[in-house]
């Protein structure tokens, strides 16, 4: 299923609401912060205290953060969301860098797209989506497609598909809230990626 949040700036995603989506969509995390003139793009969080660690570091920022759950392509660092609209896969699939390119978290499936190593998101952002000459044209394009999506570029956060309020946040759905299960996270490294100060995001809107 997936689900996509987006946390307003100075808005706080609970510890317990983190750890439900996750166990809901177990296959990876990743988020992208909303600056001014520009976006970073972290992913590849395959174990939720990695995830968590980071998130801590960025609390304060707006953000656009993914949750999935693989209906196609690996379970890679990779195929995690956000995708940079690129039609270069590498590029498309960084897992941490700052753009000045659209930037677009999925939650649905694409048919037609995607096989046992590439996401349907992926192969949809490089073989169709980065082919096209605007991001008007983009949102026409992502609406026929039936899913939900957080698009974003130059100062503008657009969502596509109807989104619900949760305490705060937009999310693309609440099936994950009703999983209250129980799990043991190992052990990992606690240095975060996140050793500079974010610009502020004043400026990034929303549609």
């Amino acid at each position: 299923m997936c689900v996509i949040v987006y946390k307003p700036k100075n808005v706080k995603i609970s510890e317990n609401t983190i750890q439900d989506m996750w166990l809901s969509n177990p296959d990876g995390a990743g988020f992208v912060v909303f600056q001014k003139g520009k976006l970073t793009v972290s992913k590849g969080y395959l174990d939720i205290e990695s995830f968590k660690y980071d998130l801590e570091h960025v609390k304060d920022y707006s953000l656009g953060i993914h949750f999935r759950y693989a209906t196609h392509g690996a379970v890679t660092n990779e195929m995690t969301h956000p995708f940079i609209i690129s039609k270069d896969i590498k590029e498309a699939s960084e897992t941490f860098i700052d753009t000045d390119k659209p930037v677009l978290l999925h939650n649905g499936i694409i048919t037609g797209f995607g096989n046992d190593k590439i996401s349907d998101t992926a192969d949809y952002v490089t073989n169709v989506l980065a082919h096209m000459p605007s991001i008007q044209v983009m949102k026409k394009l992502l609406h026929t497609t039936g899913s939900k999506y957080l698009l974003a570029h130059n100062g503008k956060i657009h969502f596509i598909g109807k989104f619900e309020q949760y305490k705060g946040l937009q999310v693309s759905n609440t099936y994950w809230d009703s999983s209250r299960m129980f799990a043991d996270y190992p052990s990992h490294s606690t240095q975060s990626r996140f050793n500079f100060n974010f610009k502020s995001t004043k400026g990034y809107l929303c549609d």
